[in-house]
């Protein structure tokens, strides 16, 4: 099957939302609060920016702005904490999956008039954002950024073993085989299975790309007995147990995991969001002029 970036769980489309937690009043406070809740990615500068660009609309509002962050590691497992404290922020970056479990329950405010804002200034939203964040006719969450992925290859291992660049999920597990088989790398694959969202966003686009799903066109459940199933199982877990062309250790990986792994030097293949590219040139990594990313 056709490699694709679509990646529906990692933050393919975070996005920023109100919660029903209610900014304190002029009555509780000298000035109102602003609390925002964000992901802390790999790209140490788009944090910062972020929190610079909130900080300076608090300044002109006259609205005093906290920012706290969380990592792809622990998003849900800070969220659900919170429903369950009644501690929620007032803004907060959620993945593309989340508007609807969290609109279920009952806890998104209904930010119309402010995706109608957006688009006045900006045009029409991507149809593709649309199932993600409107229900009803009504919109819950605001598309903040899209992240695709890509397939990082190292040219240089990959010239030295003669191996072509895979096009296909096939070819990538039988590049990682013939490179591994020439001994120029022992675990030239380095995907990891983890409960981040660098693990299971990944197997969505895998899961993707050969046509499947556990829902159908309505949200309705669809069972996972079937042969695309396992096909794309079979994918994901013979890396590990039959071409053994991973390391070891991957299934131990935080969310950044992959991304230190690649920019060691330790594996010449992962799927991730270019902010492995943007450490390479930001720092200017040895293995810059040896990185190719692989988009399809």
């Amino acid at each position: 099957m056709a490699v694709t970036g679509r990646r529906l769980g990692l933050g393919a489309l975070a996005v920023l939302l109100l919660l029903g937690a209610g900014a304190a009043t002029p009555a509780q406070a000298q000035k109102p609060r602003l609390r925002v809740w964000l992901l802390r990615t790999y790209v140490p500068d788009a944090n910062k920016a972020l929190e610079a660009s909130i900080a300076e609309w608090g300044r002109q509002k006259n609205v005093e702005t906290s920012v706290e962050y969380f990592t792809f590691d622990d998003i849900e497992t800070k969220y659900v904490a919170a429903i369950e404290t009644d501690s929620l922020p007032d803004v907060g970056q959620l993945q593309t999956i989340s508007p609807s479990r969290y609109h279920g329950m009952g806890r998104l405010m209904d930010v119309s008039d402010v995706v109608a804002d957006v688009e006045r200034t900006n045009g029409p939203l991507l149809d593709s954002a649309l199932p993600a964040i409107r229900f009803g006719g009504r919109f819950y969450a605001v598309p903040f950024n899209y992240i695709t992925d890509v397939l990082f290859v190292r040219t240089d291992v990959f010239r030295k073993a003669g191996v072509p660049y895979p096009k296909t999920w096939e070819e990538v597990r039988e590049a990682a085989r013939r490179i591994k088989a020439k001994g120029v790398m022992e675990y030239p694959l380095g995907q990891s299975w983890n409960r981040s969202a660098d693990g299971y966003g990944v197997f969505q686009a895998l899961l993707y790309s050969y046509g499947g799903g556990w829902a159908d066109a309505r949200g309705h459940y669809k069972s996972i007995m079937n042969d695309t199933w396992r096909a794309v199982v079979r994918w994901a877990s013979e890396i590990y147990t039959k071409d053994r062309t991973v390391p070891p250790d991957a299934m131990a990986w935080t969310g950044f995991g992959n991304n230190e792994a690649f920019l060691g030097g330790k594996i010449a293949m992962t799927f991730n969001g270019p902010s492995i590219y943007y450490v390479l040139e930001k720092e200017n990594r040895p293995l810059l002029p040896d990185t190719l990313m692989l988009v399809k």
